[in-house]
């Protein structure tokens, strides 16, 4: 877990400064906590950061992914 949340604040460090209408996708375990130091650190409200940490969330993921790659 506290490697976890290491990892998190140094990703979110190396994102800063965010655009202000910037979204934030974190995929990780466990994800509410992560989520919300995510958020707190960048500083976005609430609505602009969004967390997925379930195997079946990682695999929508995915499927969208593809499929706005595909769309493309």
């Amino acid at each position: 877990m506290h490697r976890n949340v290491s990892v998190i604040r140094n990703v979110v460090k190396a994102m800063t400064p965010f655009r202000s209408d910037a979204i934030v996708l974190v995929v990780s375990n466990p994800v509410d906590i992560l989520t919300s130091i995510a958020q707190e650190l960048s500083g976005l409200p609430k609505c602009q950061v969004f967390g997925s940490g379930t195997f079946l969330e990682s695999v929508r993921l995915r499927v969208f992914g593809l499929i706005i790659v595909i769309s493309t």
